[in-house]
């Protein structure tokens, strides 16, 4: 599970602007076609599970998040952002799940609500000096922490409900 939750996390970040991919849409499309993939491979689905939970998936992340990801330091009303953000966070997983058709994986969506702690937390950890994002211009610290963490997050959480996978 942590080497799909490394993996989870670097594919989000580079869906985040990591790598210069020059467009938003393809940038989404290598965060959701590998999703979709895990999904299919873990589930034991047929090949069409993969396909719907990378759509699902793609649909998912056309609803904005930008409102709260800055976790209150535009409002001042970080429970508010917190809020959001576990809402969105639950749809999108809500969505990837969908496809599966199993009712006993509710509570995937309910992981989703943890996208409010990645960013959090993402906010209140330090950026290594020098770090750089695409274009050469320096990364947004606590968006990129924050999407290292929730793309970690959704592979770990989707590794354990699809596939019982071990921790080690």
């Amino acid at each position: 599970m942590l080497i799909l939750a490394l993996a989870g996390a670097l594919l989000y970040r580079i869906r985040g602007g990591w790598l210069p991919t020059g467009s938003t849409q393809l940038a989404r499309a290598v965060w959701c076609l590998p999703t979709g993939v895990l999904v299919w491979w873990l589930s034991g689905g047929g090949w069409w599970t993969g396909v719907a939970a990378a759509v699902a998936a793609f649909l998912g992340l056309m609803i904005p998040h930008n409102y709260g990801q800055d976790m209150g330091r535009m409002t001042g009303r970080e429970w508010l952002d917190g809020l959001y953000m576990a809402a969105v966070g639950a749809a999108r997983f809500g969505l990837i799940a969908l496809p599966l058709a199993d009712p006993s994986l509710w509570w995937v969506a309910v992981a989703g609500a943890g996208q409010a702690l990645c960013y959090w937390l993402g906010w209140r950890i330090p950026v290594p000096a020098g770090w750089l994002n695409d274009g050469n211009k320096p990364v947004d610290a606590p968006t990129a922490w924050s999407e290292l963490l929730w793309g970690g997050w959704q592979w770990g959480v989707l590794s354990i409900a699809l596939g019982g996978v071990e921790l080690w």
